[in-house]
């Protein structure tokens, strides 16, 4: 029998005491009947809003079981969480002591279960409780307070779901906790309700064993009676096996406050499912915040896959961005191409789980790579692992880098910084120059390689290898083909995919007949970055797929929201373009030199004055050329787009020579020198970001 029945006020005889609570467990036996008299038990199920922002205050909330995000909507519509709520937290009190409406939305994250007091009660108990009064009172003053802050630590619960035997689906989420302890260095759980799954020998080892906790025999109500079941491995993961059999009686309530209790003490619930959707499975995934579908990929599997997605979906209302399917290559079997598969299944491939030996063993294992601060290069899969790890604890990092032909050589600088100081990048994105130094670092090119790179173009061939002698064109689409600087990028990347990177990139492009971003994340990379670099009237476009393709910084010149799209949280962009206020810096600059020059060719003869006058005739005859026509007027449109941009950014750095000019990819030396200096004076801001 449920310790409160619904709708009722709460008897003085029942299972579950309200000295349990924290806020009540100071109370004398006396006040702690005069409030069971008044509060009642409100069953709230998951995505209920108890109330809404701007709402008046009619009750004081309790939470008995589940959790609830408490959010605030801008007049814009855009959301920010404010905190998240656990069993024994309490809310509504700030409206109803201050007399406002409500400022914040309080919703269900899952099924819930919450004491609730009516505001005419509430203020009574406050005269007749003091001690209830002071409790409040202090908690008051740091609440209104907390307001203001960032999101909190949230509790997330992720299942995992298998569609076809022998895919290493146990091994990955073994693995999965494993590396989410050792990021987040936060407790986490495997809970493991596959009987036959050896996730407790993985974590265990052979000769320890851990008990199946039996939902009808056990009093999940008792944090103590809970504990006997849990046991923790070296990796900092702790193991619960919950199962449920055949005839057994499932109390959906005892569910909901075994989970209540581990959400409350873990920071991470990860469970591995059984195949076979049970009853208690079912209700498990009602609780989910997430779910991750493993899938080999073959087209003969694409048919369950679709209908398990549209499922998840309708009976369960997971939103596109919860369903997270992952394709297997656990058995080395041929699959259909991402964007075949998302065609088929109509849900977007989230990962390819790469093969490794361990995917393939009798029962899963725990061969971990090194720890992140390690030098040792991870394998593909650890590497997945570890991103999908980052990903799920919204601990990713992502740097954008922009466009601005010669001007992106200052990436090199700020990578270099960033490596010096092992500071970790999960996915980086970038627009024309900053699309080719991107792939070539995360290709494997350090910034060392990237250096020695720049540094060996000199006037001479960097002329050869960029632009090419033999690779002028009718000017009718643009004065090069393109071709020289890919067959120089072929020499550095030869035939690689996306596939093939080291860690994640993204390469943006712009269909030139509809104006639409193109997302480059799959496919050869010598030919997303001749796409991403073709310059308007510098360039010929690049067709691909039927797509006439240019410059992607015309669109998107430093692809922060890309990052923000995949869920990257921690973004540091690099803006290499001049605004007004550097061109009118650099104007100031040229005009003093000039005056400087005139000033020391006072004294001297008639000749050195006519070349000098002659060399600045010539000077401002020829700088607006149809080269730096085309190069200002874009750079000029595209540093006010990636103003916006780079807003949503966490750490903006821009490094700007003001007296460079764009053509000088002969001296990479300064722009890699300036580079690295913005990315020092913000070494600081930097580290915090990545450390919290």
């Amino acid at each position: 029998m449920f310790p409160f029945p619904f709708g009722k006020k709460l008897e003085a005889q029942r299972d579950y005491s309200l000295a349990e609570i924290p806020l009540f467990a100071a109370l004398s036996s006396s006040e702690v009947k005069i409030i069971e008299k008044k509060i009642r038990l409100v069953e709230y199920k998951k995505n209920e809003v108890v109330y809404k922002q701007g709402g008046e205050p009619d009750a004081f909330y309790v939470i008995c079981a589940g959790r609830f995000r408490v959010f605030i909507r801008s007049g814009m519509g855009i959301e920010r969480t404010v905190t998240y709520l656990y069993r024994g937290d309490y809310f509504g009190e700030i409206s109803i002591l201050t007399g406002k409406p409500h400022s914040v939305t309080v919703q269900a994250i899952n099924d819930a279960l919450v004491l609730k007091l009516s505001r005419n009660d509430f203020n009574e108990l406050l005269k007749i409780v003091p001690s209830l009064a002071l409790h409040l009172s202090r908690s008051l003053g740091l609440r209104l307070r907390d307001e203001s802050k960032e999101q909190t630590g949230e509790a997330k619960i992720v299942s995992f779901y298998n569609l076809k035997e022998k895919q290493g689906l146990t091994t990955f989420a073994v693995h999965l906790a494993a590396s989410l302890s050792r990021e987040v260095k936060k407790p986490v759980l495997l809970l493991d309700m596959n009987a036959e799954s050896g996730a407790s020998r993985a974590l265990l080892g052979e000769g320890r064993e851990c008990p199946v906790l039996n939902l009808p025999e056990v009093d999940v109500s008792r944090d103590a009676e809970t504990a006997k079941f849990l046991l923790e491995n070296s990796n900092g993961v702790t193991l619960l096996r919950l199962v449920f059999r055949d005839g057994a009686e499932f109390s959906e309530k005892k569910l909901t406050l075994l989970l209540s209790h581990l959400i409350s003490r873990f920071n991470f619930i990860l469970i591995d499912l059984p195949r076979d959707l049970n009853e208690m499975v079912l209700k498990v995934l009602t609780q989910s915040d997430s779910i991750y579908i493993l899938s080999d990929g073959r087209a003969e599997g694409l048919d369950r896959c679709r209908s398990f997605v549209a499922e998840m979906k309708q009976s369960f209302n997971f939103q596109d961005s919860e369903i997270k399917l992952l394709i297997s290559e656990a058995l080395r079997q041929d699959h259909a191409s991402a964007k075949e598969i998302e065609k088929s299944v109509g849900h977007k491939v989230f990962a390819l789980l790469p093969f490794t030996h361990e995917l393939n063993q009798s029962g899963p294992t725990l061969a971990f790579p090194p720890p992140a601060s390690t030098k040792e290069p991870l394998g593909p899969y650890f590497r997945t692992v570890r991103y999908l790890s980052r990903e799920l604890s919204g601990r990713l990092v992502g740097l954008a880098l922009g466009s601005g032909a010669a001007h992106g050589f200052a990436h090199v600088g700020v990578i270099k910084v960033l490596e010096e100081y092992g500071i970790p990048v999960d996915v980086v994105t970038g627009s024309s120059m900053g699309a080719l130094v991107a792939i070539l670092w995360a290709a494997g090119y350090k910034s060392a390689d990237l250096e020695q790179i720049a540094l060996s173009l000199d006037k001479k061939n960097a002329f050869i290898n960029i632009l090419g002698l033999t690779d002028f064109s009718m000017a009718h689409q643009g004065f090069f083909k393109g071709n020289a600087v890919m067959r120089y990028l072929r020499g550095f990347l030869g035939q690689k995919t996306f596939r093939d990177l080291e860690f994640p990139a993204k390469v943006i492009a712009a269909n030139l007949l509809t104006a639409e971003e193109i997302v480059f994340e799959e496919g050869d990379l010598v030919e997303a970055v001749r796409a991403s670099i073709s310059i308007p009237g510098i360039f010929r476009p690049f067709r691909l797929n039927g797509k006439i393709l240019i410059d992607g910084g015309i669109v998107d010149p430093v692809p922060v929201k890309v990052l923000a799209h995949m869920g990257v949280r921690k973004i540091i962009a690099v803006n290499v373009l001049s605004g007004p206020s550097d061109i009118q810096i650099r104007r100031s600059l040229i005009k003093q030199r000039i005056q400087e020059q005139e000033q020391r060719l006072k004294d001297a003869g008639p000749l050195a004055k006519w070349f000098f006058a002659l060399k600045n005739k010539i000077r401002d005859k020829y700088s607006s050329n149809i080269f730096n026509v085309i190069m200002n007027t874009i750079q000029y449109m595209e540093y006010s787009i990636a103003s916006t941009a780079t807003a949503d950014a966490d750490v903006v750095i821009h490094p700007v020579i003001y007296d460079a000019h764009w053509i000088e990819f002969y001296e990479a030396e300064k722009f890699i020198r300036i580079g690295e200096a913005k990315a020092r004076e913000q070494l600081a801001e930097i580290q915090k970001l990545v450390e919290l």
